[in-house]
């Protein structure tokens, strides 16, 4: 992760370790058998959608040094 921080942008290496509470949210549902609320569903899918549209914008518009 520190080399992340030091190749890439704070706020875009932050983003995608927010991806831990998904990949952390589908193994309690995978291995543990939890049942998932709306707001998990809605948290998961916003936090996937932000990440994407991130990279997406990133890779269009590139921050010019």
């Amino acid at each position: 992760m520190c080399i992340a921080f030091q190749a890439e942008s704070t706020s875009v290496v932050s983003m995608v370790g927010y991806l831990a509470i998904v990949y952390a949210i589908i193994t309690d549902v995978c291995f543990f058998d939890e049942t998932l609320t709306a707001f998990e569903i809605a948290g998961c899918a916003a936090v996937i959608t932000i990440t994407l549209v991130l990279g997406w914008a990133r890779s269009r518009f590139p921050l010019k040094p």
